[in-house]
Order: structure tokens, then sequence, then C-alpha cells
């Protein structure tokens, strides 16, 4: 039962490292593009 909780929550932490991560790369991508629109704007 210990055992249980405790694989239980090593899963849920790398889940949530790994939402993190996942929200991190959406971020960058975001404001990327914004920058890349940005630029295209300044140039026109």
């Amino acid at each position: 039962m210990e055992e249980d909780k405790e694989r239980d929550l090593e899963i849920l932490k790398n889940y949530q490292k790994k939402e993190s991560q996942g929200m991190k790369k959406i971020f960058i991508i975001i404001f990327i593009l914004v920058a890349l629109g940005y630029l295209a704007n300044l140039f026109m």
C-alpha cells in the first residue's frame, strides 16, 4: 500500500514535469511567431 502511494507520487511528479516542459515549448513557439510577425511588419 505504501509502495503504491510512493510510485503514484513519482508518476505524478514525472507527468507534471513533462507537462511544464510542454507548456514552455508552446510559449516559446508563440513568442517566436509573434516576433517574426513583428519583424515582417517592420520591414514592409
